[in-house]
């Protein structure tokens, strides 16, 4: 009986290592893929930018300039996935590093609104902002922070109907946590796929959604990023009224 044991638990152990050393694998794979397409894709972008900007001298024809701008689109949307499939392979492999110092959210929540103010208001949606006093300031990874609100502000964007509204704010609870809040008033997601949507790669499928593109790699990225920096998500929504997403920073990071 005892050998028996200790054979299945070299099998056990054999099989483990084989798992990691495949996920090892595909991860560096993912990462090599992700940069050598980063690579020629930034200078598509380059080269289109220039077209529609008419920098070297009139096209001739309006139209060019105009399937100019739908490659710069185009591109900086397909950059977008890779670089969370870039993301995503580093936090697997254990090779992401933070970059922390103290950041002022008022100055991270307004680039987002920022970045994302052509788009909202094509979608007929508002963007409030909101910061509390005793929760102004954090520290943590800029670039993450920022990249952690873009992506609920995108989804939010996408499920939320014209005349809508997308609201990000800060606050600070009695244990002296920092909080990050993105509200919306969308679609919502069903009950039966809340505990699915911070899954790599799951997309949520309702039939009035389908158009909508992605990686389906936000929310799980933000779930990894906040995880970084020791944090929590959290996510209430009831279809047909909204979601809010919850990030919660410990103690340690408020100032």
């Amino acid at each position: 009986v005892i050998n028996e044991q200790v054979k299945t638990e070299k099998r056990l152990r054999r099989a483990w290592e084989h798992a990691e050393a495949a996920n090892r694998a595909k991860s560096n794979f993912l990462a090599g893929m992700s940069h050598e397409l980063r690579t020629p894709l930034n200078s598509i972008i380059g080269f289109s930018e220039i077209i529609r900007d008419q920098m070297l001298g009139p096209v001739g024809k309006p139209q060019y300039a105009e399937y100019a701008s739908d490659v710069v689109s185009s591109g900086r949307h397909l950059l977008s996935l890779v670089d969370d499939v870039l993301d995503l392979s580093k936090i697997e492999s254990s090779t992401f590093e933070l970059s922390e110092d103290v950041i002022e959210l008022a100055d991270a929540f307004e680039f987002v609104r920022r970045g994302f103010r052509r788009h909202a208001e094509a979608r007929g949606v508002s963007i409030e902002l909101k910061v509390a006093d005793n929760a102004a300031f954090i520290r943590a990874d800029m670039r993450l922070v920022r990249q952690m609100v873009m992506n609920l502000v995108s989804n939010a964007i996408k499920f939320t109907d014209f005349g809508g509204k997308i609201k990000i704010e800060s606050m600070r609870d009695e244990d002296g946590r920092v909080h990050i809040k993105v509200t919306d008033t969308g679609t919502g997601i069903p009950e039966e796929q809340l505990s699915r949507v911070l899954e790599p790669f799951f997309q949520v499928r309702e039939t009035a959604l389908l158009s909508h593109e992605g990686s389906g790699l936000g929310l799980s990225l933000v779930k990894r990023f906040i995880e970084l920096h020791e944090g929590t998500i959290d996510l209430e929504s009831h279809v047909g009224e909204g979601t809010m997403v919850d990030l919660t920073f410990p103690a340690s990071r408020s100032r």
